[in-house]
């Protein structure tokens, strides 16, 4: 039975990764009134981003936008900037179709195409079943970065050493108290089989390559690899160290290993610190969704 109940465990994960690639249709004229709420609330969250990611771009310039905005989704710097350029939209287009991309598993280049035929991007993430607090935290975080950063630039904002450790080490012990958490929720296996399935959807990894990943590094627990992960994911985002190598440093499974490599890098701790946040919220929401009910 336990069996059948891991099989099933899996089958409803895999299910949710395909199904937000299947766009529902939004008609105006027939909205119900969550629908329209969605859409409105949502608008108004990225028209605040959209102040922070323009204030960003005038105060940090383009080049190190770009460099945030491929550290936070995981994606090459090189890559990112090369589809920003090819798309020609604005930057703050670009990034909050990344951002949706992102959380409805669907390209970026495709939430742009939709863009174009449908300026809307509220209309857009409902039609792309995206979830409205995943959705609403990623544009958070985003701007938090962005404005810490204009503020560290312009002098107003002063982050210590230690206060970037403090956080990364609180960012992480949340997120392994939530892993143990969840442990009780499913079996130990199911709840590796969904956060690996996570990291692919969060990182854009294929899940062969994370699955190979966890086996030499199967020393640690499944929420300690998962923060090696992200971090690794975020470090080769700035193209100055492969993936595969970032994954065997040893440093990179403490808070002040991680603080030392990002700092190294030039990538912001709070990048890292956004990124965890949101992958918390995905896998405990992923966790409720495939529990066995009471008695299976």
């Amino acid at each position: 039975m336990k069996k059948v109940s891991h099989f099933v465990i899996a089958l409803i994960m895999a299910v949710a990764m395909v199904f937000p690639m299947v766009p529902k249709s939004v008609n105006a004229q027939s909205m119900s009134t969550s629908d329209r709420a969605f859409i409105d609330q949502l608008n108004a969250i990225i028209t605040a981003f959209n102040l922070s990611c323009n204030n960003a771009e005038l105060v940090l310039g383009p080049e190190r936008l770009t460099f945030f905005t491929a550290t936070s989704l995981g994606i090459p710097v090189s890559q990112l900037e090369t589809q920003r350029q090819a798309f020609g939209v604005p930057t703050n287009v670009f990034i909050v179709s990344q951002i949706i991309g992102q959380s409805t598993g669907v390209p970026g280049s495709r939430v742009i195409q939709m863009f174009r035929t449908n300026p809307d991007f509220g209309q857009i993430a409902l039609a792309l079943n995206a979830p409205f607090r995943t959705t609403a935290v990623r544009f958070s975080t985003f701007s938090r970065v962005f404005d810490q950063q204009v503020g560290v630039q312009s002098g107003t904002v002063t982050i210590t050493d230690q206060e970037a450790i403090n956080a990364l080490a609180k960012v992480i012990a949340a997120f392994l108290l939530s892993c143990d958490n969840l442990s009780m929720l499913l079996s130990n296996a199911a709840l590796e089989q969904l956060i690996l399935s996570r990291l692919a959807a969060e990182t854009g990894t294929s899940l062969e390559l994370i699955q190979q990943a966890r086996v030499s590094r199967s020393d640690l627990r499944i929420g300690d690899f998962a923060t090696l992960f992200l971090a690794a994911n975020t470090l080769s985002a700035a193209e100055l160290a492969s993936l595969g190598l970032e994954l065997q440093d040893v440093t990179l499974t403490t808070p002040l290993g991680i603080f030392r490599a990002m700092g190294a890098n030039g990538i912001p701790v709070q990048i890292l610190v956004s990124r965890m946040t949101v992958f918390q919220r995905i896998v405990r929401k992923g966790a409720n969704s495939a529990a066995p009910a009471p008695g299976e």
